[in-house]
């Protein structure tokens, strides 16, 4: 950190950091002015990150890495219509329950309102309710304390990953800098890194602030409890496993497990990642082009179950 060449550089370095220590599984970086800061401590953070130079794909590249690990992804983007373009990969992250992290920079306060280039409202840009979480970063000033900033990074991975409250989802930052955006050498004061709390998360490898998940299990979501599941599960003579969206291999291999110890066929959906030989370790009687044998309707017929066992998310499948 005592590294930094300014205090835009430091803020981005810190802001990073915490964000690993909490999870962030990979970086889609955007090139751009304003967002400098940022990109220099992603070349400095260890973070695995790709460059991309089209801003809707950047959106979308992070929702699929997040899909993929079950791990907050996030995308850095300059100032101006850069942050319009994260909008669709905003709204498939908030409708999937998929983690995401939009890093946008933005201009000072003192050139908002102002005709300034690259400037536009970012404030409430990504709207409809599809955020989880959204902050306005102040600027890094050079005797501001640092540990809001830290407390907001956690928060805001905290908020991407759910809560029982609220789903996961996609989190926005909006990240003020003033100039120099380059790592132009300019001196700080060390005092705001010596502090207690923040010399020893230095020192640490822990996040600044950590948030535990609650995981609800069957009794606690259905009702009458698992009592009733197994007795809908014992009566069954044509059950069937449907799988809807999954989002880590653990879902996966649970998924198999169960349907081979039910002894039901899973039936799944192209959102499920079963669709493949990799989830075979228990057996299970997987029928992986589903939708297409439903195109023939006498099969249709002949497959009716009496109970369907839904995991997973949304269906994309129309016949299923």
């Amino acid at each position: 950190m005592n590294a930094a060449e300014n205090m835009n550089v430091l803020s981005a370095m810190l802001l990073l950091e915490e964000l690993r220590r909490c999870d962030l599984c990979h970086v889609v970086l955007c090139p751009g002015s304003r967002s400098a800061p940022l990109a220099i401590a992603l070349s400095r953070s260890g973070l695995p990150h790709t460059i991309a130079l089209d801003e809707r794909g950047a959106g979308f590249m992070a929702v699929g890495l997040a899909r993929a690990s079950g791990r907050a992804a996030a995308v850095i983007v300059s100032s101006g219509t850069a942050v319009v373009n994260l909008h669709p990969a905003a709204v498939e992250a908030g409708q999937d329950h998929v983690p995401m992290v939009l890093l946008t920079a933005d201009r000072p306060p003192e050139l908002r309102d102002t005709k300034a280039n690259q400037t536009i409202d970012q404030v409430g840009l990504i709207s409809g309710g599809v955020l989880r979480w959204f902050k306005d970063m102040p600027c890094p000033e050079a005797n501001a304390p640092l540990e809001p900033l830290l407390a907001d990074a956690s928060y805001a991975m905290a908020r991407a990953h759910g809560c029982s409250s609220c789903p996961a989802g996609p989190v926005h930052l909006n990240i003020m800098f003033r100039e120099p955006l380059s790592p132009k050498p300019v001196p700080w004061p060390a005092g705001p890194l010596r502090t207690p709390r923040l010399a020893t998360w230095i020192r640490s490898a822990r996040p600044f602030t950590s948030y535990s998940r609650p995981i609800p299990g069957p009794a606690a979501v259905i009702d009458g409890g698992i009592t009733q599941l197994v007795a809908l599960f014992s009566g069954a003579r044509r059950g069937v496993v449907v799988a809807g969206a999954l989002r880590t291999d653990a879902e996966r291999l649970a998924v198999a497990a169960l349907s081979s110890r039910l002894g039901w066929p899973v039936l799944p959906d192209i959102g499920s990642g079963l669709r493949n030989d990799r989830h075979t370790l228990h057996d299970a009687p997987i029928v992986p082009l589903i939708d297409l044998l439903l195109a023939a309707r006498p099969l249709v017929g002949l497959l009716a179950p009496d109970v369907v066992l839904q995991v997973g998310g949304r269906i994309v499948g129309q016949r299923l």
